[in-house]
């Protein structure tokens, strides 16, 4: 089936409905919303022109959002040697705290001799089970804002001794999580087999 293209009416019209949307909406629940709302009954290529454009509107909004909000060149933390979370982006990693750019050592970045795991094991105690104190740091970290959101960071990473950065990756939900009995475990990208260069 032809890809379909979204013409001018149309885009003001998908623009119009996706600025109504909460920025902190992923992009897939606003593509999904915006299709929803115009009721759209056509071919799947449309719906997916339609949603790809919304996906796109909703990107260069919260692009906005967080140029207003956090200024024009706002100040980004400094990572210690070592303590960088990658994500792979094509042939580069780029860190998500300070925003360090590496280049992989090998040809292929994704490969395991360039991109190691740290495993974290969070276990429970007397007093405290861990899945069940995981679970209410992470529901209470998306429902606060401010110093009651780094108050749950410091829960994790000072009551098990790991890194800030793992605490916070863990409640953000971008580090996905297993339970194995009475532990929670989970893997951090260390960045150790990368060449880090400046920006």
């Amino acid at each position: 089936m032809p890809s379909y293209s979204i013409k001018g009416g149309d885009k003001a019209m998908i623009r119009n409905i996706v600025g109504r949307f909460h920025v902190g909406m992923s992009e897939a629940e606003v593509a999904d919303a915006v299709v929803k709302k115009l009721a759209v009954y056509a071919p799947s290529n449309v719906i997916s022109a339609v949603k790809r454009y919304a996906a796109q509107v909703h990107r260069a909004n919260r692009k906005l959002y967080g140029r207003v909000m956090g200024g024009m060149n706002p100040k980004r933390p400094k990572c210690k040697p070592g303590e960088c979370l990658l994500v792979i982006k094509g042939k580069r990693a780029v860190c998500r705290i300070c925003g360090s750019v590496y280049r992989a050592l090998g040809k292929n970045p994704r490969s395991r001799r360039n991109h190691e795991m740290k495993e974290y094991r969070l276990g429970s105690a007397n007093f405290v089970f861990a899945p069940g104190f995981v679970k209410w740091a992470m529901n209470g970290y998306r429902g606060s804002r401010g110093k009651e959101r780094e108050n749950f960071v410091k829960m994790i990473y000072t009551g098990w001794s790991i890194p800030r950065e793992a605490a916070l990756g863990l409640l953000r939900g971008e580090f996905p999580h297993r339970v194995e009995g009475e532990a929670v475990v989970f893997s951090v990208p260390t960045g150790t087999l990368f060449n880090r260069r400046r920006r």
